[in-house]
């Protein structure tokens, strides 16, 4: 009996002194990092140029990028309007309902195409649905959860 109460003891007591190293742990840790904020860690190099020039020579890096054109939209906007053109071609080529996959497959747009890239592709089809150009039919289960869509070329 004896030797349970004094292992209990022992754990009891190094129970308490990790604890005590948590704390101690935490406190360090925040010591570290203060110093290391306030640029205490590491001798500073006297030819290092102020933090405040760097930040000022940054915003006026950002200001001066956000005065030039912005190409990458135009050209995305190109590469869209090449992909409704081609699936256009390919709808017509159909004659007849195609399933929307099956459709954007044809065009170039395949599984792991960029979330981005297919909706705007479906902006386009919308702008087209609304010019009376294009009909989508959804296909649904016996349920009625959507499937997927048909496209269908309208004359026009």
């Amino acid at each position: 009996m004896q030797t349970l109460a004094e292992s209990l003891s022992a754990l009891d007591s190094q129970e308490q002194a990790v604890e005590i190293s948590l704390k101690q742990s935490t406190a360090q840790r925040q010591n570290i990092l203060r110093a290391a904020f306030a640029g205490q860690l590491v001798p500073q190099d006297p030819n290092d140029e102020p933090a405040s020039v760097l930040l000022a020579r940054i915003r006026a890096k950002r200001a001066e990028r956000e005065k030039l054109p912005k190409v990458r939209k135009t050209k995305q906007q190109k590469e869209i309007a090449a992909v409704v053109s081609k699936l256009i071609d390919v709808l017509a080529k159909a004659g007849d309902w195609v399933p929307a996959q099956e459709a954007f497959r044809r065009c170039g747009v395949a599984d792991g195409a960029l979330t981005e890239r297919i909706e705007e592709l479906y902006a386009e089809l919308r702008k087209l649905d609304k010019a009376g150009r294009l009909a989508v039919e959804a296909i649904t289960d016996a349920q009625g959860r959507k499937l997927y869509d048909k496209l269908k070329l309208l004359a026009g």
